[in-house]
């Protein structure tokens, strides 16, 4: 089926369509592969550490809402003993 639609196109659609697709994935391609440098490099262990402060800059402003309540909710007890 391909052979069939290759010999009926002209030859320089196929060079085109391939240069298109090398200009637009090369980017992507070249990005995945410093990524995979890093890994090797640094370990995974970076990147783990690296996503995690990441959600923990983002939920930041929940977890001091969080605080907050829970401060607010236990004032109470703080200073009595249990006995």
């Amino acid at each position: 089926m391909f052979i069939f639609i290759f010999n009926k196109t002209p030859k320089p659609i196929w060079k085109i369509i391939a240069i298109v697709i090398v200009v637009i994935a090369a980017p992507d391609i070249i990005i995945g592969m410093e990524f995979m440098a890093f890994a090797n490099l640094l370990g995974v262990d970076f990147f783990v550490l690296m996503y995690l402060s990441g959600l923990l800059v983002y939920l930041q402003p929940l977890i001091n809402g969080l605080q907050k309540f829970w401060n607010s909710y236990f004032s109470g007890y703080k200073n009595t003993t249990i006995g």
